[in-house]
């Protein structure tokens, strides 16, 4: 394996070429078209480790205590696991205290002599067996392979606290290695055994965690002293998360706001708020009550006491006196009193505060299913659309890497978004619902609430024109090109068609008034499907042939060229500005003499783009 230096280093800024050199992607909550995040550096902040790799950085450590400290390496995977896989800190620890430290971890500082008999009695069966068959740790202490098998299996099955196994033997710390389970275990336990003490080298480190994503196999390091600063990282699998909470990726919301948020989702809480809010309790049973009808006599479902919804007294009290049966002046009197007022105020602050939490996490909840639902089309549909953009333009799929950088940017930013709602209910709350930031004066926090909202609407403004363009333009983008080949196609047909006539019969056809220029005849129309089986058609006569015959009926009935105002060539050439109108027309869009960009606003005098004025026709 290749030290730190030679692995996958990844930051933010970074992560554009990752996703294009491995492209994966994985089911569950993974960012498959996600990319980077802000990054306030360009050094890397992460490594993305295989399982390979894993195992041969596994391997350096233990190489790199095995030849300072002159152990094996069964009982330098011991002692690194204690100092959680960090062969400098083993290293010095060792020299300072090595007696200590082997009696901590159960390593001996020397084996037991073998036997000389030839025949021992195995302390767990009791069965006597050749010396030579049977099994110890370094202590020496003696037991038969399948007693030794059953305790090594049992271990195995319980987890990983098989990796600190001990002797058997009742008062013996010694160390059970991988060398004697490697002889009493079969393959399938030797397998288990090794992914534990694979999973150990991750798991006890501060530095390397596991990719959460299901049927991951990849382990991520930070290379950075952030502590429980959220560091954003995407594995190889296109899974983003953060480092320190394996939560999905959440900058720049902080971790522990982060699990507020998700428990406050979830909780019941918000259930009581809802209560607090919508309903009253019965003045007898004290149950919760909703009133969904418009009448103020309310029965309770459960012990059945009849009540007014307005001032909570027994409807029985209620008559004329009281205002009717249906309107209590009670509750009004009682409220100029101002004995509802601390009730009422109880009601109407959960109120408020229920509706400012529904606003916040609607948006974050309509932000996220905006993000997962361009993430799937992202995977599903546009590797296909760019295949076949690529076959109408004649460009190399690889030059169409732009589109797919707009949708990663726009799975990104709706996930960055959705957080800063969460930012902002937690930032600007109230200080009485307990949301609020208590160290900021009212004044300030108003200032920097305004401050927020602004750079939040402009980065949803951005963010809404970026997902349109990538979400409809494409669409568009595939129209228009195909309109603009189809109007090409057929001025070259024509083009050719006439030129092989020669010039006199095409100067001729031209000196013919179209028929399509008279006023009761139909505009030629282009037919065929999108795929460009169009053709210009002209009207023709009831013989269902347009003959030179015909045309020249139609040339002796039309007046003279001079006398429409201007010579045969002027009037040849109005006539081709009046097709090239029809075709822009039936085309729906102009297109500019400069770039080339198809205009469709016909309206317009000049190129929406680089602005030069619209030819005229």
């Amino acid at each position: 394996m290749n030290d730190l230096s030679d692995g996958d280093d990844y930051d933010y800024d970074d992560y554009d070429d990752h996703m294009s050199e491995d492209g994966g992607s994985s089911d569950g909550d993974e960012y498959a078209f996600d990319s980077q995040g802000p990054s306030s550096s360009r050094q890397a902040q992460y490594q993305v480790f295989s399982e390979a790799e894993l195992r041969e950085r596994q391997q350096q450590a233990l190489s790199a205590v095995t030849s300072v400290l002159s152990i094996d390496e069964n009982d330098a995977a011991r002692l690194l696991r204690k100092y959680k896989w960090d062969p400098n800190q083993a290293n010095e620890e060792w020299f300072m205290n090595a007696d200590s430290i082997r009696k901590e971890v159960g390593l001996s500082d020397h084996r037991a002599p073998p036997t000389r008999s030839k025949t021992a009695v195995c302390s767990i069966c009791f069965d006597s067996h050749k010396a030579g068959s049977m099994c110890a740790a370094a202590c020496g202490h003696l037991y038969c392979k399948n007693c030794w098998r059953s305790y090594a299996e049992t271990a195995v099955n319980e987890g990983p606290s098989c990796l600190d196994l001990r002797c058997p033997t009742v008062g013996c710390g010694a160390a059970v290695t991988q060398g004697v389970l490697d002889e009493v275990l079969d393959k399938a336990h030797r397998t288990k055994y090794d992914r534990y003490a694979l999973r150990s080298m991750v798991e006890d480190s501060r530095r390397l965690t596991w990719c959460p994503s299901p049927d991951c196999q990849h382990a991520i390091e930070n290379l950075t002293d952030s502590g429980a600063v959220a560091i954003d990282v995407v594995c190889k699998c296109s899974h983003a998360f953060c480092f320190s909470c394996h939560e999905e990726a959440h900058r720049p919301v902080d971790c522990a706001t982060v699990k507020r948020w998700l428990i406050k989702n979830s909780a019941e809480s918000e259930n009581l708020n809802w209560i607090l809010a919508h309903t009253k309790q019965c003045p007898q049973c004290k149950r919760p009550i909703e009133k969904n009808q418009g009448c103020m006599h309310m029965t309770c479902s459960q012990c059945r006491h009849e009540f007014c919804w307005l001032c909570q007294g027994a409807w029985a009290d209620h008559g004329e006196r009281t205002g009717g049966f249906y309107a209590c002046n009670r509750y009004e009197s009682a409220q100029r009193a101002g004995e509802h007022d601390e009730e009422m105020f109880k009601r109407e602050q959960a109120r408020n505060a229920l509706e400012r939490y529904m606003h916040y996490y609607q948006r974050w909840a309509e932000n996220d299913a905006s993000r997962k639902t361009s993430r799937k089309a992202a995977q599903e549909t546009l590797p296909e659309q760019l295949s076949q953009l690529s076959e109408w333009t004649a460009t190399p799929t690889s030059q169409l890497n732009f589109i797919s950088e707009a949708w990663d940017q726009v799975v990104d930013c709706r996930r960055i978004l959705k957080w800063t709602y969460t930012y902002g209910y937690y930032t600007f709350g109230a200080v009485s619902d307990g949301t609020g930031d208590k160290d900021v004066a009212k004044d300030v926090l108003a200032q920097h609430q305004e401050f927020f909202e602004f750079n939040q609407g402009q980065a949803e403004g951005y963010l809404e024109k970026l997902h349109s363009m990538a979400e409809k333009n494409l669409g568009e983008f595939r129209e228009t090109l195909i309109g603009l080949t189809d109007v090409t196609r057929t001025h070259f047909r024509k083009l050719v068609e006439e030129l092989e006539k020669g010039l006199s019969v095409m100067l001729n056809d031209y000196m013919v008034a179209p028929a399509s220029m008279e006023p009761e005849a139909p505009a030629p129309a282009i037919t065929g499907d999108l795929k460009g089986e169009k053709s210009l058609t002209k009207p023709r006569t009831a013989g269902g042939k347009r003959t030179r015959a015909t045309a020249k009926t139609e040339r002796e009935a039309a007046p003279p060229a001079q006398a429409r105002g201007g010579s045969p060539r002027a009037a040849a050439h109005d006539r081709a500005r009046g097709q090239a109108s029809d075709l822009e027309a039936q085309a729906g869009f102009w297109q500019c003499s400069s770039c080339t960009l198809a205009n469709h606003d016909f309206s317009a005098t000049a190129c929406e783009v680089c602005e030069t004025p619209r030819p005229a026709h």
